[in-house]
């Protein structure tokens, strides 16, 4: 149904000329939308322009036609603004995650593949462990005071975590394992 169509419907209506076939066409059209209300409520403006002056009997036909068509827009622009509240307070939640996501992302180190620029010089192990948990949120251990006491020297540019315990490995007579998360450095005997 149309806009035109619907408009001679409700005409006929105030004639009281509608079949129950144009009733139900009418009320599902009206019904479809709220805001075809507006047309209906126009229309019988238009229809009635001195309603005012009618018989009080449909005057407050009139009245309560009109009044209904009023609350039910008021009812549906209720609606409109619960749902786009609704549809704005779940936008934010959805920012507030993701900036959250991409704060911890970005501000966390991944693990082994993070670049870097390492230097040490006489550095004791102890120290060289402190410095990869530091810079690749690695956990390392050295097993004891002697393997600590050790001294390294090297430079390292965009290396992983594993390749400066390997090159420690290979230089100096440590070992290392990973056990459960955590890397540890043992003397070689």
């Amino acid at each position: 149904m149309n806009k035109t169509e619907a408009i001679v419907l409700i005409l006929k209506q105030q004639v009281q000329t509608l079949s129950a076939d144009e009733v139900r066409a009418l009320n599902a059209w009206l019904a479809h939308d709220p805001r075809h209300l507006v047309v209906r409520e126009r229309v019988l403006m238009l229809h009635h322009s001195d309603w005012r002056s009618m018989p009080s009997a449909s005057a407050g036909f009139l009245d309560a036609q009109l009044q209904a068509v009023q609350d039910r827009i008021a009812a549906h622009q209720r609606h409109e603004r619960v749902s786009q509240m609704r549809i704005r307070i779940a936008a934010v939640i959805v920012l507030a995650v993701m900036a959250s996501l991409f704060i911890y992302f970005t501000t966390r180190p991944v693990l082994n593949s993070y670049p870097v620029h390492l230097s040490f010089s006489q550095t004791d192990l102890y120290h060289v462990a402190d410095e990869l948990e530091n810079t690749y949120d690695v956990t390392v251990r050295v097993e004891d005071a002697t393997t600590g006491t050790l001294r390294f020297s090297g430079m390292f540019v965009n290396a992983t975590a594993t390749d400066v315990l390997t090159a420690l490995e290979k230089t100096l007579p440590v070992t290392q394992e990973y056990q459960n998360g955590l890397y540890i450095l043992k003397g070689r005997k």
